[in-house]
């Protein structure tokens, strides 16, 4: 359990220890605190250095995945499972150890509930931006077929072309993952017009 592997970290941390925290943006009227950032970091819910101080383009990822779960939560969007939590948490287990995951939040000051909840928001957001725009993001065999083509240094073996009949399914998910990510980004334009993000100067360290 985490719970009982936070419990051995702490007996074993240096005692006077503490985390220092800081608010270093805003998103509407939500604060997003270092702590946060350092947070999203060690558990892979926004990519960057996790050694040092966080810098502006992490701090800003951090406001961006704030942004929308907002959004998610301003329509209703639907709420995973226990068990997808579940799931994603023994996910993070696996990949960190289960002393691993404690040191971090230990150090960035993540108890269970929260870990859970972070974990509960991203599948929120995977699954909104899934039920938004997978169907916009799916294209024709045409559409695969230009791809395959147009990027044919992607879905080579041995130096030569792989045949497009073997490529279809990897080149199809690459277009939907590149069509995602672009209808993504438009997104998250319209809803940084339409709220007030604020990233203080003291997270702009390197």
């Amino acid at each position: 359990m985490v719970a009982a592997a936070i419990a051995a970290v702490v007996c074993g941390a240096t005692v006077g220890a503490e985390i220092i925290d800081r608010v270093v943006a805003t998103v509407g009227s939500r604060t997003v605190t270092l702590s946060d950032v350092r947070a999203a970091l060690a558990l892979g819910l926004v990519s960057g250095d996790a050694a040092g101080e966080p810098g502006e383009p992490v701090v800003r990822a951090v406001t961006d995945r704030v942004l929308m779960a907002l959004e998610v939560d301003r329509y209703g969007g639907s709420l995973p499972d226990e068990a997808a939590v579940r799931r994603r948490v023994d996910a993070l287990t696996a990949r960190l150890g289960e002393k691993g995951l404690a040191n971090v939040m230990l150090r960035v000051g993540l108890d269970e509930p929260r870990l859970r909840a972070l974990v509960g928001e991203d599948l929120a957001i995977e699954r909104y931006v899934d039920e938004r725009f997978g169907g916009a993001a799916e294209p024709t065999e045409d559409d695969v077929r230009e791809y395959y083509v147009a990027h044919q240094d992607a879905f080579m073996r041995g130096g030569a072309p792989i045949p497009f009949v073997e490529a279809e399914a990897a080149a199809r998910a690459a277009l939907v993952a590149e069509r995602t990510r672009a209808l993504v980004a438009e997104w998250l334009a319209d809803l940084r017009r339409r709220t007030p993000v604020d990233i203080k100067p003291a997270a702009h360290q390197r």
